[in-house]
């Protein structure tokens, strides 16, 4: 555990992310809507009768970890890709984590910032516009 303590604050920040993501990927493995039949209710469906754009997306990245992108596509049509944009930023919080030394921290750091905006707005945008579009939607 001595190499935690040699480690940036850029990389603790990493860890951290890191950490998230896992824990988001296990809770998807570990409560898996097939063997369990567990399933987080929606608070919009409960109290609009309306469902939000997450609606599905516990269930449907349940389905991606069992290999069954075409029912989880179906669920919510944005699981795919926030499935991968958590896969990419798990990907890049371990690669910070691992090559992060001082002579290429700069480096590092803009190439992080520039592939994380970039995945964010193609891999988010639609996602957030359907949230946007949903609380218009609810504001009517």
């Amino acid at each position: 555990m001595s190499w935690l303590k040699k480690l940036s604050f850029y990389q603790w920040i990493s860890l951290c992310f890191a950490f998230v993501i896992i824990c988001i990927i296990g809770y998807s493995a570990i409560y898996s809507t097939i063997r369990n039949g567990y399933s987080l209710s929606c608070m919009y469906v409960e109290n609009f009768g309306v469902e939000c754009p997450s609606c599905g997306m516990s269930r449907a990245f349940s389905l991606i970890l069992n290999g069954d992108f075409n029912t989880a596509h179906t669920l919510n049509n944005n699981a795919l890709s926030l499935f991968g944009f958590l896969l990419l930023q798990l990907f890049l919080r371990l690669t910070t984590i691992f090559l992060y030394n001082k002579k290429r921290a700069l480096l590092i750091k803009r190439t992080d910032a520039l592939v994380s905006i970039i995945s964010f707005v193609i891999l988010f945008g639609p996602f957030i516009l359907e949230w946007v579009s949903f609380f218009l939607f609810l504001t009517q």
